[in-house]
């Protein structure tokens, strides 16, 4: 063999050598990606996990308070129960005033708005969604801290029904009509 023919031949083996070294690198790179790739998520723990997520997302309407009707978020309410003995809210700054609306709702029977099933809450300006009655005839109020903070204080709320702010039930077709609508309408 002569010298240039050696040289070609160590040349070739270099060259292989390297090709081999370049291709046992790749080889360990693309190991070593996919062993630290993580690994494939079942469909039902994405499932557990998207209704996990769609339900702490999910916004319920809080219940009205049943002296202002206001349903506001993140707004504690109070659920009072009224046995028709004893109350400790001062809740006969509530009653009807209104000498139209004692004449014919109230004497005339030509509404049930006022009329409760409670002799200690009959004829008190408070809305109906907010009442529920409850086992032996006690009725349970709910009532936002606002209008609990003010009732016990002997205060008249700010946003109370009583504090001539009824307007008086509308037809289902208005039901869409803004608080300024309403008064413009009544």
């Amino acid at each position: 063999m002569t010298r240039k023919q050696h040289i070609s031949e160590c040349t070739k083996s270099r060259y292989h050598d390297n090709k081999m070294q370049e291709q046992m690198t790749t080889f360990k790179l693309i190991t070593d990606i996919h062993m630290s790739w993580p690994e494939r998520v079942w469909c039902e723990i994405n499932f557990k996990h998207l209704n996990e997520y769609f339900e702490g997302t999910q916004w319920t309407l809080p219940p009205p308070c049943a002296v202002c009707t206001r349903q506001i978020h993140d707004t504690e309410v109070m659920s009072i129960i009224v046995d028709g003995k004893s109350s400790f809210l001062l809740l006969h700054m509530l009653r009807v005033t209104d000498p139209f609306i004692i004449q014919n709702c109230i004497i005339h029977c030509n509404s049930a708005e006022f009329v409760f099933g409670c002799k200690a809450l009959d004829s008190l300006m408070l809305y109906k969604p907010a009442l529920h009655h409850l086992p032996r005839g006690n009725i349970c109020l709910d009532i936002c801290m606002q209008c609990h903070s003010c009732l016990s204080k002997g205060t008249m709320p700010k946003f109370a029904l009583a504090n001539n702010l009824y307007r008086g039930c509308l037809p289902s077709r208005f039901h869409d009509l803004t608080w300024v609508e309403e008064m413009v309408c009544a």
